[in-house]
């Protein structure tokens, strides 16, 4: 079962305040407005399958991630 792994902070490499908080704030967005776009687009292409898209943030290193993957074992 594939699972599929984003590093949004890739999105801002460069920037002159990588890593900084508010980077970091910028970067939560974005993910949060990908996994509703991803959420959004995945129903759309495939209505009887069930997928999970989260974000989530790794505090101690600060960086920001997407995951998805199909719900193998649930249908809507």
């Amino acid at each position: 079962l594939p699972i599929y792994l984003l590093n949004v902070d890739g999105f801002f490499a460069g920037t002159p305040h990588e890593g900084d908080e508010n980077t970091i704030a910028i970067s939560k967005r974005f993910a949060r407005a990908l996994v509703s776009t991803w959420n959004a687009k995945l129903n759309q292409e495939f209505p009887d399958l069930r997928f999970v898209v989260k974000d989530f943030c790794d505090e101690d290193i600060g960086e920001v991630f997407v995951v998805f993957y199909q719900d193998k074992f649930e249908k809507k």
